[in-house]
């Protein structure tokens, strides 16, 4: 789930549509200047199928209990995480097997960052080395080579995974800035920083521009809901059932 705050309430995204929304972004990719992305039907498949196993979550949500708002991504408990991570590559069609490797590897950058923080979890080492093991048995390439030695190919294609999954994000979370790092310009491994702004949330401008059309726009539907805090998962469910659909129009240029 995505939470974004509004004054009656919240504005609430499912991570499911959130990814797709991702996949939409990154089917613009490429001009002059920024190589146009592979059209492999396996990338668009990860871009877009990122966030699959969060389905099941989002349809029963929880409140944070520590501050008994709705509960984000972010506020996910690890042994939560490595669930619903699990599900999102290993819940694949067998076609689109290299795309669960591309999803896990996502996924990695994420239980690395918690594992910098708690190098000793045998929880958060299990979920490193269950990851290593799916992407190489997929790619078939040695383990030892996962870490910081991936294909170019590999390299690149989780990159444009991690640039729509972030687009997603802003427009869904209503950022006024963010900037995107090594985004891929070519294949020859030149990289740049993006950045992204907006004055309302709504209407972003992208420097370097890297899409082949001007003025793009997305659309994406978020529930509204009354209320900022709630008593327990039952009041935030009851909230959520009561919610009033909004669709949201985002522009980029």
């Amino acid at each position: 789930m995505i939470r974004r705050e509004v004054k009656v309430g919240w504005i609430i995204f499912t991570q499911f549509d959130h990814s797709v929304l991702s996949g939409e972004i990154m089917r613009f990719w490429g001009n002059q200047t920024f190589h146009e992305i592979d059209p492999d039907p396996r990338l668009i498949y990860a871009i877009a199928n990122h966030d699959r196993g969060w389905r099941e979550w989002d349809s029963y949500p929880r409140i944070n209990p520590e501050n008994h708002l709705p509960a984000s991504f972010i506020d996910m408990y690890p042994e939560e995480q490595h669930v619903i991570w699990s599900k999102c590559f290993e819940d694949i069609p067998e076609e689109y097997s290299y795309s669960s490797a591309l999803i896990a590897l996502h996924f990695s950058t994420f239980n690395n960052h918690l594992l910098s923080h708690n190098p000793e979890s045998m929880d958060i080492n299990d979920f490193k080395n269950k990851i290593n093991s799916h992407v190489s048995a997929i790619l078939k390439i040695d383990r030892s080579k996962i870490e910081n030695n991936l294909p170019d190919q590999v390299q690149r294609e989780l990159k444009y995974i991690q640039i729509g999954d972030i687009i997603s994000l802003t427009f869904c979370n209503g950022w006024d800035s963010v900037t995107v790092t090594d985004a891929p310009v070519d294949y020859n491994g030149n990289k740049t920083d993006l950045t992204l702004k907006s004055q309302d949330g709504l209407n972003y401008t992208i420097d370097p521009y890297p899409f082949s059309v001007s003025n793009i726009e997305f659309n994406i539907s978020g529930l509204e809901i009354m209320g900022k805090e709630f008593g327990s998962d039952t009041d935030l469910r009851s909230a959520i059932k009561k919610g009033k659909e909004i669709n949201f129009k985002f522009s980029l240029q």
